[in-house]
C-alpha cells in the first residue's frame, strides 16, 4: 500500500474560509476522478479524505468499502461535500456555518465549482 503526502480533515473546520475553499476544489477533482473509474466509496468522512497542502491535492484512502457502481456516480458538490462534513462548519460549538449553497445539481467541472461557494458576510465565520 501506497503511503500519500499530507494528512486527513478530521480539523478541516479549523482551517480559514479561503483554505476550506481550496480544499473543497482539491476533494472535487478528487472525487471526481475515483467516480468516473465507476467506484463509489463506502465509508465517506473527513478522515478517509487525505489532504497535501503543499501540492493542494486530496486523496481518496481507506478503499475497504468501496465498490462499483454502472453508470458511474457525477460529482455533485453539495452531496459529496455533506457526506464528509466538508460543507459548513461549527463556529466554537455555536450554530452551523453554511459555506456552500445548497444545491443537488451536478458539477462537471472546476470553473463551476465557484457558484457554490458563500462567502460570509460576517469577519469572524471567515476564521476556521
Amino acid at each position: 500500500m501506497e503511503k500519500v503526502p499530507g494528512h486527513n480533515l478530521v480539523d478541516f473546520g479549523k482551517y480559514p474560509l479561503e483554505k476550506r475553499d481550496d480544499i473543497r476544489r482539491a476533494f472535487a477533482k478528487a472525487i471526481r476522478e475515483f467516480h468516473s473509474h465507476g467506484y463509489v466509496h463506502g465509508d465517506p468522512r473527513r478522515s478517509n479524505v487525505v489532504w497535501d497542502e503543499g501540492t493542494n491535492t486530496c486523496w481518496i484512502v481507506d478503499m475497504e468499502q468501496a465498490d462499483f457502481m454502472d453508470p458511474p456516480m457525477k460529482f455533485h458538490p453539495y452531496r459529496d461535500w455533506m457526506l464528509r462534513s466538508l460543507e459548513s462548519i461549527n463556529v466554537m460549538d455555536g450554530p452551523v456555518n453554511e459555506t456552500v449553497r445548497v444545491s443537488w445539481d451536478e458539477c462537471p467541472s472546476d470553473e463551476a465549482l465557484q457558484s457554490f461557494f458563500i462567502k460570509p458576510t460576517n469577519p469572524s465565520d471567515r476564521e476556521g
